[in-house]
């Protein structure tokens, strides 16, 4: 398991080493907090677009192509980054880097998963992903400070480091890890009629069963109230705290990585002794309350401690939806399940982003739209929390109706 493992750490860590420093750094070359949400839109847009072609291509062709053409794309975009000065070259890099995670989001997961071949136990998988989360954030702590330390000297020297780590990425992959062999030898020619195959009846069934569109509506409502934690506390830890330089932000990231590595170790112990629905209950209802008591925090450490528990909640909570949707697809679907689930929330993304373009448009004072943002975020989550205690309601009422239909059933042959 380690290997693949440190694969994903070793991923987020070069994409994450300007992660500590992306919007400030955008902001000094003229980028309005409208535009970075207009950058991030046209990134919702393309992964909505792509991310169920590159699932079926990952599940035909393979998982392995689809995550070394992932790092391709990659080493592009933070080229674009590094040498971009403008709003269309920057749209340019989200439009790849779009590309680039919907080759990696369902393969990786689907790739790692077949080969651990834990696929239809939930505790495992439910392990996996909380260890995952750990080497994922083990890697975006390294990346991220480093890549702040280094800004500090030069500002585009982490998008630089990053392209060329992602190049070295691309040719260590295949010497490292093994094909997926049963589909390396499906041609071009195929592709089209394996397309085909994921609108007939049978996949269809499986990919949008009423079960795994619950798992789909709460992982897009989950990515809509995380955006403002993702792309703005940047500019709020800068403008609501008077400023902030590279290192005192990649420290903040250091903080909030940490608080997700140890929600790594929670969550995977907590997994074990609790129901998945009361411990998403919880956990999204830690994320509301924080984001809704963020513009009240009041000085630095308080807002820092506020944002942790915030990160710590998303990150077990993000966790067990995939482990969720993953005991429910199979071994041939199982990309593709994860590729819906992308689009469907990539799709959320991109109506969060578009109401905070819109408020940021509308609020003058640039501390009060983003108090609004989680405000916002922090107040929706709990219909998250609302829809888990409905459905664990309603499976705690049907057993029951069931054990009494059973009971008067046993009562008559007895009689």
């Amino acid at each position: 398991m380690n290997k693949y493992l440190i694969l994903d750490g070793v991923f987020e860590g070069l994409r994450m080493l300007p992660g500590a420093i992306t919007a400030a750094y955008l902001m000094t070359k003229g980028i309005t907090l409208a535009e970075l949400a207009a950058l991030k839109s046209i990134q919702s847009v393309v992964g909505f677009v792509f991310d169920l072609p590159t699932g079926v291509i990952a599940d035909h062709l393979g998982r392995r192509l689809s995550i070394v053409i992932s790092c391709v794309l990659a080493a592009l975009v933070f080229a674009l980054y590094a040498v971009g000065q403008n709003f269309l070259v920057f749209a340019a890099a989200e439009v790849l880097l779009a590309l680039s995670l919907c080759f990696w989001s369902g393969a990786y997961e689907a790739y790692t998963i077949e080969a651990l071949k834990v696929g239809h136990d939930e505790t495992q998988v439910n392990r996996f992903f909380h260890l995952n989360g750990m080497f994922n954030s083990a890697g975006s702590i390294v990346g991220g400070f480093v890549g702040a330390a280094l800004s500090s000297w030069l500002g585009f020297l982490p998008f630089a480091l990053a392209g060329v780590g992602f190049v070295v990425l691309t040719l260590a992959i295949p010497v490292l890890f093994p094909n997926d062999a049963k589909h390396e030898k499906i041609r071009t020619a195929e592709l089209v009629q394996a397309a085909k195959k994921i609108v007939s009846p049978d996949v269809f069934q499986v990919l949008f069963a009423p079960s795994m569109w619950q798992g789909y509506v709460l992982f897009a409502f989950a990515q809509m109230v995380s955006q403002p934690l993702i792309y703005y506390w940047q500019p709020w830890f800068q403008l609501k705290l008077g400023g902030g330089t590279p290192i005192g932000l990649g420290v903040v990231f250091t903080a909030f990585q940490l608080s997700m590595m140890a929600a790594g170790m929670l969550g995977a112990r907590l997994s074990l002794r609790f129901s998945p629905r009361r411990l998403q209950m919880a956990t999204w209802t830690l994320f509301g309350f924080s984001l809704l008591s963020l513009p009240s925090a009041g000085g630095f450490l308080p807002s820092l401690l506020v944002f942790c528990f915030a990160e710590a909640a998303l990150a077990i909570g993000i966790a067990g939806m995939k482990a969720h949707l993953n005991k429910l697809a199979t071994n041939e679907t199982r990309a593709s399940v994860m590729s819906v689930a992308a689009l469907v929330s990539r799709f959320a993304a991109l109506v969060a982003m578009g109401m905070m373009a819109w408020i940021s448009q509308k609020v003058v004072a640039v501390g009060a739209a983003l108090d609004l943002f989680f405000i916002l975020a922090g107040g929706i989550s709990f219909v998250i929390v609302a829809a888990n205690l409905y459905i664990e309601v309603r499976a705690i009422t049907r057993s029951n109706s069931v054990f009494r239909e059973d009971s008067c059933a046993s009562n008559v042959v007895t009689m």
